[in-house]
């Protein structure tokens, strides 16, 4: 049993890393269409205190962070890493224990959870041995993809921002939720309040959109064969991920109790967050470049480049929104949500179509069914085309209503509803569109065409 769980056998810890990413994403959006059901319609499940919505949002937000986004993400992150070695990875049994540290963790956060446990922390609900037992998978992480990389150095930003992604998520832990001292809360007040801020900041900008940006860069440069980032501008990107990410956490505070300066950095670096994103998306389009025809070819590359289109988005809205004057009428209200919507849901299918990519060098076969990956697309354009909207749209509608100061607050919630019912239709159709792409993964492993050893290497493109 032991020697199964800890295998070296090559490239098994990102196996399993997709494998687990595919099913932990099935969980996690079956939470997010029980909770958007529950925002439009009250009474479901009311008087059954383990879903209530509370208890919905904090695992839905637990299980999409560490559970589909990150799995998927780390998987596709090991296989770019250990692709300068024959060897592979540094160490697949450590890699293989930091997947089943983060599997053991996810089930214990979310019953956890569900018997009412809180710390009033949006994406930091999890107590603190499950957080110390992330932690330690995180840290094991890093050490295999530092020695992995130090046996063939390279200067590529791609694998800089990986690295970055694999060092910043520990710091993310370690300052976000306290664990240098895990037994209690060692912050109070303001304080508090500001490395909660930087805990949901730093989780997206310091940890997804790194491995995301590496991994997709250095995937889209090998598979066209067009560099996507010179050096100098891809270590300009992760200098602004890096510098402006962590500082975004205050702009959630305008108009609210913290320190005005704090404000100000905050909102300033939320809207110069914007260029690293762009330069992260013009890098892609760039490798693209001559290969359009790949967005037609393979879902993948237009997963990848619709995951980096909503991004852009989602922080250019954040951006407006965290101004003085837009704040004003949409802080605490669904607007938050959608551009939840457009930036971690941009990270997930980026992540999404790298796995599309990466099937015949990870699994050893082509996809089974593109035909299956373009309908996976398709549910997810539509599920954004509407959610999306109408979540910005229900932001707008109860900031303009709560602004009056005499429109009563029920009159807000009837508003809205028809644009919540739509934000749970595109819910149901993302939750979908996953069932699709677990079935097509596991379709492939069981049944796709295998490839020649010589397909499976996934070749760096100098200068990428």
């Amino acid at each position: 049993m032991l020697a199964w769980m800890f295998t070296d056998e090559r490239w098994s810890s990102v196996r399993r890393f997709l494998y687990a990413g595919a099913l932990w994403g099935i969980l996690a959006l079956a939470y997010e269409v029980l909770a958007a059901a529950q925002r439009a319609w009250p009474q479901v499940l009311a008087d059954v205190p383990w879903v209530s919505h509370g208890r919905v949002v904090a695992i839905g937000q637990d299980l999409w962070v560490f559970g589909f986004l990150s799995h998927l993400l780390v998987g596709a992150a090991l296989r770019v890493v250990g692709q300068g070695d024959r060897e592979g990875l540094w160490s697949e049994p450590l890699a293989n224990l930091s997947l089943w540290l983060w599997g053991a963790a996810q089930v214990l956060s979310g019953w956890w959870i569900s018997t009412g446990w809180t710390r009033g922390r949006p994406l930091g609900e999890a107590p603190w041995p499950v957080d110390l037992m992330r932690l330690a998978g995180a840290l094991l992480l890093l050490w295999v993809v530092r020695n992995t990389l130090a046996r063939s150095p390279r200067r590529d930003p791609a694998l800089a921002l990986v690295f970055a992604g694999f060092a910043g998520l520990p710091v993310v832990l370690l300052l976000g939720k306290g664990l240098f001292w895990p037994f209690h809360n060692p912050y109070h007040g303001i304080l508090d309040a500001l490395s909660q801020a930087f805990l949901r900041a730093g989780l997206v900008w310091l940890w997804a959109v790194p491995l995301a940006g590496g991994v997709s860069l250095y995937v889209l440069s090998a598979l066209t064969g067009r560099p996507g980032l010179s050096e100098g501008l891809g270590f300009a990107a992760l200098f602004g991920l890096v510098s402006f990410g962590a500082l975004t956490g205050p702009a959630e505070f305008v108009w609210g109790p913290v320190p005005f300066w704090a404000q100000t950095v905050g909102t300033v670096a939320q809207g110069l967050l914007v260029l690293p994103v762009a330069t992260l998306l013009a890098g892609a389009a760039r490798s693209l470049e001559g290969h359009w025809q790949s967005l037609g070819d393979h879902p993948g590359v237009a997963f990848v480049l619709a995951g980096w289109l909503a991004l852009s988005s989602g922080v250019s809205l954040s951006a407006l929104a965290s101004l003085v004057g837009p704040s004003r009428v949409v802080h605490l209200s669904l607007w938050g949500e959608g551009v939840r919507v457009l930036v971690l849901g941009g990270c997930a299918a980026v992540a999404v179509g790298c796995a599309y990519l990466l099937t015949p060098h990870v699994l050893g076969r082509s996809l089974a069914s593109r035909a299956l990956a373009w309908r996976h697309l398709w549910l997810v354009g539509v599920a954004w085309a509407l959610s999306a909207p109408a979540l910005l749209l229900a932001g707008l509608t109860q900031g303009a209503v709560w602004a009056t100061g005499t429109v009563p607050f029920a009159h807000a919630v009837q508003a809205i509803r028809p644009l919540l019912a739509a934000a749970w239709a595109a819910a149901f159709l993302v939750w979908v569109g996953q069932g699709v792409f677990a079935w097509n993964l596991f379709l492939t492993a069981d049944s796709g065409e295998p490839v020649p050893a010589a397909e499976q290497e996934l070749l760096p493109v100098a200068g990428s």
